[in-house]
């Protein structure tokens, strides 16, 4: 028996063209990113702050200056400090601004926590700072483990 004189089928090569940027490779650099972003604005602050300034401006000046005000009536404001930087929250006319700490000296007490609350309106002008001695939650109760013999 004798085989056929025939060339075996050959595979014809299609070439892709390469034009343009693959996305593909730049998915995980992305992905990195976001997860560094999110990471950095839990650790720090103040790349929190920048963030919200480019996201939402106003609300941003509104806490800022929360914040000065905040230091400025500070019983002792050369040894004042931001322990939270606060949060805006949009109200019909401004804003009121919560969640801002700040700690002070106190006379032969260490350092005392005040937290400070601010309505500011929409021009950005002042119209309240409430302040308060600051009380931490108490830490949550663990479980308690009954054991009967």
């Amino acid at each position: 028996m004798s085989t056929p004189d025939r060339q075996p089928p050959t595979i014809t090569s299609r070439k892709s063209k390469k034009t343009g940027i693959r996305l593909n490779k730049f998915i995980p650099i992305i992905i990195i990113l976001i997860f560094a972003t999110i990471i950095l604005r839990d650790q720090f602050p103040q790349v929190d702050d920048y963030i919200q300034s480019i996201l939402h401006p106003a609300q941003h000046a509104a806490v800022k200056t929360c914040r000065n005000r905040a230091l400025i009536q500070s019983e002792t404001p050369d040894f004042a400090r931001i322990v939270k930087w606060g949060k805006a929250n949009a109200t019909q006319k401004g804003f009121l601004v919560d969640h801002l700490i700040i700690g002070e000296m106190a006379k032969d007490q260490g350092e005392r926590l005040i937290a400070i609350t601010c309505h500011i309106d929409a021009s950005g002008e002042i119209v309240s700072v409430h302040r308060q001695p600051y009380e931490a939650p108490p830490p949550p109760n663990p479980p308690q483990l009954d054991y009967e013999d």
